[in-house]
């Protein structure tokens, strides 16, 4: 499902909406929300809405349980660091027990810190089997998501839940969930805003088997549902899509 807003803003609105709404759902039907957050410039706007007023009152915070899809191995005070910006913007304001907070910890050795996410997942949801609330996600203009870039090793990963990402070779590596663990979520949203990502989006859109060149492709949640959240000036290349 593609719904198209007019601007920035509507998007995050909805967005902010939606996590209101689904929280409520899924305390009401199991007492907690697990949800899965992103880094990147689009979903900060839907984390100031939350943050502050009408949203953040409608939530019960003391039940919502935050994971990240990846991070950055940096720091959490260096402004790449998807925590840091989160904790910025959001959980200062919003009153989550600390033990309920899940984030990457990115500043150290890049797979000891994916084996140590891992770890903490399964130990998480036990024997029972994995399943989060939300999962929110953000496209790259090269058709990566979380860090799963094109060729990725996570996109066909059937074992690991949590492997290295690396974008070229400059900048830090990166720690990110797989496919196999991202789809396992009742809901999955992709925030995409801006016309630089209209091409990537209706080339993600429109292709007709997954491709390795597309890694947001991959994201089909088993027995969940895919909703793509579009601001007009992402969506020009689209047709008939609502």
């Amino acid at each position: 499902m593609v719904k198209i807003f007019s601007d920035a803003e509507g998007l995050a609105q909805a967005s902010a909406r939606l996590f209101v709404e689904q929280s409520q759902r899924s305390i009401e039907r199991s007492g907690k929300f697990r949800v899965v957050l992103s880094g990147g410039n689009t979903p900060v706007l839907t984390y100031h809405l939350l943050a502050a007023g009408t949203f953040r009152n409608q939530v019960d915070w003391s039940r919502v349980h935050i994971f990240w899809s990846d991070e950055r191995c940096v720091p959490p005070a260096d402004e790449r660091s998807n925590y840091g910006m989160v904790q910025r913007v959001l959980l200062s304001y919003v009153g989550i027990p600390e033990t309920q907070i899940f984030p990457i910890i990115g500043a150290q050795n890049p797979e000891a810190a994916a084996t140590e996410y891992e770890s903490m997942l399964r130990k998480y949801f036990g024997n029972g089997p994995a399943q989060f609330d939300l999962v929110y996600l953000g496209l790259g203009d090269d058709g990566h998501t979380a860090s799963l870039f094109p060729g990725s090793a996570g996109l066909l990963e059937k074992e690991r839940w949590v492997t290295v990402g690396q974008r070229g070779p400059e900048g830090p590596a990166r720690i990110t969930l797989t496919t196999e663990i991202l789809n396992r979520t009742e809901m999955a949203v992709f925030l995409v805003s801006g016309e630089k990502k209209s091409e990537i989006l209706n080339r993600v859109l429109t292709a007709k088997e997954p491709d390795p060149s597309l890694p947001a492709g991959w994201i089909q949640p088993l027995g969940g549902e895919l909703i793509w959240f579009v601001d007009l000036s992402a969506s020009v290349q689209l047709k008939g899509s609502t």
